[in-house]
């Protein structure tokens, strides 16, 4: 028995040193690519003259060029692939500019891909620094959507405020991974 007992323990030694340990938790999904994003965007409060702190939502989608390695190692090209954006944050805002930072999930389907940002923004553009939730970047770069009136986003601004606007942004990564 003892014999038997030691030769167990001696196979098991072997395989331990042989065979590594399954990795510790679930793998991540990587994009690296481009994105063409159209967000509605929503404030509280709604965003005046004054800086204030507020909050800030985001939900959207659009399409992504480039590659997409899924959890399982798997690559899939991406050519113009539908996705999802979805983000919140806080920060000091007003319609003059500020800056704002959150989190939120990029999604390709089932693929999803977290990420935390900050925003900078200025009078009707933005740039977001997203860091992925297990590792790499991505710039995005966004602007007040041309379909929003000008005139009036500067009346509520003046006004009673703004509280949601319609943005496009461009989103380049050389891989991102959540």
């Amino acid at each position: 028995m003892v014999m038997r007992s030691a030769a167990v323990f001696v196979i098991t030694l072997g395989l331990s040193l042989i065979c590594p340990p399954a990795p510790a938790g679930p793998s991540t999904e990587t994009f690296r690519g481009t994105c063409d994003l159209t967000l509605t965007v929503r404030h509280q409060p709604s965003l005046t003259t004054a800086l204030a702190s507020g909050q800030v939502w985001a939900r959207g989608s659009g399409t992504c060029t480039g590659g997409l390695t899924r959890a399982s190692g798997r690559v899939v090209l991406l050519d113009e692939a539908p996705v999802d954006i979805r983000a919140t944050g806080a920060g000091e805002l007003s319609c003059g500019g500020g800056v704002a930072q959150g989190t939120g999930v990029l999604s390709f389907g089932g693929e999803k891909i977290g990420f935390n940002f900050e925003e900078i923004r200025g009078p009707g553009v933005a740039t977001l620094y997203y860091t992925g939730s297990a590792a790499g970047s991505a710039l995005g770069e966004a602007y007040i959507s041309p379909d929003e009136d000008p005139a009036e986003t500067a009346a509520a601004c003046t006004g009673t405020g703004l509280r949601r606007v319609e943005v496009q942004e461009q989103l380049v990564s050389n891989g991102i991974s959540g």
